[in-house]
C-alpha cells in the first residue's frame, strides 16, 4: 500500500467523496491511491483533504535503498499539520 492509501484509509474517507472534494473523478483517484503522491503538488492537492502533512503522503526511499512507506499510525500522536 501506498502512503497515501494509508492515509486515506486511516481516515475512513470513501475515494467517491475524496474525489468530489478533489474534483477529479473515482477513477482518478484509484489510479492516485494505487501509484502514491510521487509529487510534492499532489501531495499537497490531498493533503488539503486529508488534513495532514503533505510529508506524509509521499512515498520516499529509505536510507537503506529500499522504498519507505510512512504510515499514518506512524505519526499519530503528532500533529504536523500547519
Amino acid at each position: 500500500m501506498t502512503a497515501l492509501s494509508l492515509m486515506v484509509k486511516a481516515r475512513k474517507i470513501k475515494q467517491i467523496d475524496l474525489a468530489k472534494k478533489l474534483g477529479v473523478s473515482k477513477a482518478a483517484v484509484s489510479i492516485q491511491l494505487k501509484s502514491g503522491a510521487k509529487t510534492l503538488r499532489t501531495a499537497v492537492r490531498y493533503s488539503e483533504v486529508l488534513n495532514c502533512n503533505p510529508l506524509l503522503l509521499l512515498d520516499g526511499i529509505g536510507i537503506e535503498g529500499k522504498p519507505r512507506v510512512f504510515k499514518p499510525e506512524d505519526h499519530s500522536g503528532l500533529n504536523l499539520h500547519r
